[in-house]
């Protein structure tokens, strides 16, 4: 490579050390009430898709649906059929179908951080993950409260005398009887919502449903209760999306796990209520309602005692696994962004043309075995724009400072980094000893790669076996590499570099580290 890339390159690179586990510890008036009985949701497809016929019914439970709710800052939705769902390819949501709901209340905004602030110090609920020592983040006491468990979620509804919506309340409360893709309407960029991060409740706008229920889409992701389509046993639904992200629109859902850490500390909710009085006092805590356990704090990735040949196992299903983690928007860097991606990823991506970026373990392996699942998430799909991504391996040697030109923190002295091109279906074996770091081994990849589907990622591994370096794309060995003794031992991760291509957004799904003979 020559002089003027050497200048223009970046090597961007951050260390995760493991860290010891932890866990934090205006009103519209409602409408007139319905007879107080238990809402039913029921589910028919729609002629002509593939959903299964299926039926959902809500029963609220017993101790909220024995009082009524106060009606202060609820919006009541009319009883009908409403659309939900979406036949949009790859949208993650389920195919069109129509459900008939009861007229029922929804809180008009999300629960605050300051309102979930006054359930745990009349209940003593656990405190969000997020807050620190159980405080409230300086300036957010009018943002939507993340980080509580469903079960948590459930618990402060209901000593409301309320509940969380169902799947289907939830849907129709956002798109409308009109069946809208998005709260306002059917155009994405009618409301400017690609900022990242949190906002104050109410404070886009435009951003409001047909019934008057504000930031369903591009706020936090929100709880639900009772699937209208059938989930796996133990899972839950979420609803809205992150911060900033409108995606699809309000048919986007995700089914996860409710134990998944990476999912909860991204995760709010809204209440909703069968009957309401307006003219009770809101905010008003009674102590019946449900104490969950506190949730474990095992670190995922970190071996169980005995399993000797497993040395790293995660799934980034919990951001406090180890890897470094940017995910507020306040610490990433205009040139790279890594960090966890619920509800089991992690991103690595290079901003810029350019750049190389990478995050490691901050362990030391000698003979090991490094498997990655992959898949590209996103790119500026700039025409002929290369750019690689792939497995880090033998980090090893003090860290240094970058050469001059070259823009970055400090990186270590020597690396390696088994990459794959999908742009010209090529891999390459890079060796970083020196800067600019050196193609040491390259070829065409000999077996066909998904690249962009996220239900079938790549698998990409490395044997590193003494001096033999043995290279494997979906369980096909592409490339062999004799490093003939240099450095025995050191350092994994994962890794992306931009070449011609203004952006690449990498998701890892998994990263397996097994010891070899």
């Amino acid at each position: 490579m020559g002089e003027s890339r050497r200048t223009r390159s970046f090597s961007l690179l951050v260390i995760a050390l493991f860290v010891a586990a932890c866990s934090a510890n205006g009103d519209n008036a409602a409408q007139s009430a319905p007879s107080p009985e238990a809402s039913t949701t029921t589910a028919v497809p729609d002629s002509g898709t593939s959903s299964p016929p299926g039926s959902a019914t809500t029963t609220t439970t017993a101790s909220a649906a024995a009082r009524v709710a106060s009606g202060k800052g609820m919006v009541a939705v009319a009883a009908g059929a409403y659309t939900v769902g979406s036949d949009q390819p790859g949208t993650e949501a389920v195919r069109t179908k129509t459900v008939t709901i009861n007229r029922f209340n929804i809180d008009v905004y999300e629960i605050t951080n300051a309102e979930y602030r006054r359930f745990v110090d009349a209940e003593g609920a656990i405190s969000p993950r997020g807050w620190t020592r159980g405080r409230v983040p300086d300036g957010k006491e009018n943002h939507p409260v993340v980080g509580v468990d469903w079960e948590w979620a459930q618990a402060y509804c209901i000593s409301l005398s309320k509940r969380l919506p169902t799947d289907a309340e939830w849907e129709s409360a956002a798109r409308g009887p009109d069946a809208r893709v998005y709260p306002w309407g059917n155009t994405a960029g009618a409301v400017d919502l690609d900022t990242p991060g949190s906002r104050p409740v109410g404070s886009a706008t435009a951003n409001v449903s047909p019934a008057g229920v504000h930031d369903t889409v591009g706020s936090a992701w929100e709880w639900v209760d009772e699937p209208y389509d059938p989930v796996a046993a133990g899972n839950n639904v979420r609803r809205g999306g992150e911060f900033g992200r409108v995606r699809i629109g309000a048919a986007f859902r995700q089914v996860v796990a409710p134990t998944n850490e990476a999912v909860v500390v991204e995760t709010g909710f809204r209440c909703a209520a069968d009957t309401v009085d307006p003219s009770l006092e809101a905010g008003v805590f009674s102590s019946e309602h449900p104490r969950p356990a506190a949730p474990p704090t095992t670190i995922v990735g970190v071996p169980a005692a005995g399993l000797h040949t497993l040395l790293r196992a995660d799934s980034f299903e919990d951001p406090r696994s180890g890897w470094i983690d940017q995910s507020d928007p306040k610490s990433r860097s205009s040139d790279y962004f890594i960090g966890y991606h619920a509800p089991g990823w992690y991103h690595v991506e290079a901003s810029q043309a350019h750049v190389q970026v990478m995050s490691l373990a901050g362990l030391s392996f000698d003979n090991v075995a490094v498997e990655a699942k992959v898949y590209v998430d996103k790119t500026n799909d700039v025409p002929g724009g290369r750019y690689r991504y792939g497995i880090v391996f033998r980090a090893d040697g003090r860290l240094v400072k970058p050469a001059t030109g070259v823009i970055g923190p400090d990186r270590p002295h020597d690396f390696y980094a088994f990459a794959i091109s999908p742009r010209d279906g090529s891999w390459q074996l890079l060796h970083a000893d020196s800067l600019p770091y050196r193609v040491v081994a390259q070829g065409k990849l000999t077996v066909p790669i998904v690249v962009t589907d996220a239900t079938k990622p790549d698998t990409l591994r490395v044997e590193a076996r003494r001096s033999d370096f043995r290279f494997f794309v979906n369980g096909v060995e592409v490339g062999r590499y004799d490093a003939q003794g240099s450095h025995p031992s050191g350092d994994v991760g994962m890794f992306t570099e931009t070449i011609d291509e203004t952006k690449a957004h990498v998701h890892f799904d998994s990263i397996l580290v097994t010891r070899l003979d």
